[in-house]
């Protein structure tokens, strides 16, 4: 196998493409998200010759496909997980109106994988800012509401002392003329 070789997965336009250069039998493979997204990829080995191990996808209408056939498990391995984390971005990627945002590919050769997407920046993050801003101008509405509740509020020194001290001249119960009770006053 050439160093120079790179599998590539790709979800472009809800079509997943599966490129694998370096398998046995070079392959590229293309299949509708919706479908794979149904469907179950798994690592099997070759039963046919006892030699190497397929890519392997089992679709929901029982159908089956060997995808591509590799030297080592490990090999297959890695090519399984290129194609769950392409399916993963493509998830969690927010639907865009054109087609031409939701790309999202996964690439590797022999070294670390590397991870691209060609969505813009400032249309994923627009909705996290105008999320975040609203949080702090409600924040700031709350807190200035308060602060003019309390501040137009009652306060203790406000009130007047009304409780008197001394008890009332007559006990509760016995008549009071008008005159001797204002002239109490």
């Amino acid at each position: 196998m050439s160093s120079n070789l790179t599998s590539s997965v790709k979800i472009v336009d809800g079509v997943l493409i599966l490129s694998f250069p370096e398998a046995e039998t070079p392959v590229v493979w293309r299949m509708k998200l919706e479908e794979a997204a149904l469907a179950a990829f798994e690592v099997r080995k070759n039963s046919d010759t006892d030699n190497g191990f397929f890519l392997h996808l089992r679709a929901s209408d029982n159908k089956s496909d060997n995808i591509a056939l590799f030297e080592t498990k490990e090999e297959a391995v890695k090519a399984l997980m290129d194609v769950t984390k392409a399916m993963e971005e493509a998830s969690s990627v927010p639907a865009q109106p054109s087609p031409a945002h939701t790309n999202v590919s996964m690439s590797h050769s022999v070294g670390p994988m590397a991870v691209t997407q060609s969505t813009p920046a400032p249309k994923r993050f627009g909705l996290l800012k105008t999320i975040l801003l609203a949080l702090f101008l409600s924040a700031l509405l709350i807190l200035g509401l308060l602060f003019l509740l309390v501040k137009s509020g009652p306060s203790y020194n406000e009130f007047p002392s009304q409780i008197s001290e001394t008890p009332p001249q007559n006990s509760i119960g016995t008549p009071l003329s008008a005159d001797d009770f204002l002239n109490q006053r």
